[in-house]
């Protein structure tokens, strides 16, 4: 299981929403899988839902992120800030990710 926290990135889209993204701290998430330079496809599972999003990394980065853009099961385009409110989560509060196969990731909040 990986410890992620939910990051405002302070722009915005046109709604005034802030892009949200997912951040994992490299030094305590060595074995997480990612490659620099390139965006991972992985499926990401809340609940019951599950959407697509991509995991992307660079060397100058300290952290692996969990990209702002999604596509839900109809292939429709929805962002993270959309899925946080959905699902009541926050700015700056932990979370669990975990493997449940080799490309579905599944998200455990913490309270």
């Amino acid at each position: 299981m990986y410890e992620a926290k939910v990051r405002g990135l302070s722009t915005l889209y046109a709604n005034g929403d802030e892009r949200i993204e997912f951040h994992l701290s490299k030094e305590k998430n060595k074995t997480f899988p990612h490659e620099y330079n390139k965006r991972l496809n992985v499926l990401l599972m809340f609940e019951d839902d599950i959407y697509k999003a991509g995991i992307r990394s660079t060397k100058a980065c300290e952290y692996i992120w969990i990209c702002s853009d999604l596509k839900d099961k109809d292939e429709k385009s929805i962002k993270l800030s959309d899925i946080i409110k959905k699902y009541g989560l926050n700015k700056n509060q932990s979370l669990f990710l975990d493997f449940v196969s080799k490309d579905v990731l599944k998200i455990k909040v913490i309270y």
